[in-house]
């Protein structure tokens, strides 16, 4: 009887480069912009919620059932809303370089997939910012 040959040993993976010193990795420049993005959305959330607040008298008019109250609650809950998530967004891209940190901004960027419209773009984001050589430039 002979035996099985065996296939060759394959190679070692390629190493993972870290990123020089210094020099910040292309997805988190994405993933920066993203923020923008999401700054700039929520800053239009919030002239809508001014725009929905100013103008409840005629919602009312449209539709008599909610009272002109209602309206300015649905503009002042959208504007506080979108002020307190644009803080947010602008806060989370000066964060130190922990692994805490790279929580949020995961976390950040599956919430802005949910949003829909920055949607393509999170998600190429969020497949770069999870490959191992960016997850290690914040020790995560």
């Amino acid at each position: 009887m002979s035996q099985i040959p065996q296939p060759p040993p394959m190679p070692p993976p390629p190493p993972i480069v870290n990123p020089p010193e210094g020099k910040t990795p292309k997805a988190w420049i994405w993933y920066r912009a993203l923020c923008i993005l999401l700054v700039l959305i929520q800053g239009f959330l919030a002239w809508l919620g001014y725009w929905i607040r100013t103008n409840a008298e005629w919602f009312h008019q449209e539709d008599p059932s909610q009272a002109v109250a209602t309206y300015r609650g649905a503009g002042d809950f959208l504007i506080v809303c979108a002020i307190v998530f644009a803080i947010l967004n602008i806060v989370i891209i000066f964060l130190p370089r922990k692994r805490w940190a790279y929580a949020l901004h995961v976390t950040n960027v599956i919430a802005a997939i949910a949003l829909c419209c920055p949607a393509p773009l999170a998600i190429w984001v969020l497949v770069m910012i999870w490959k191992p050589e960016n997850r290690r430039w914040y020790d995560a």
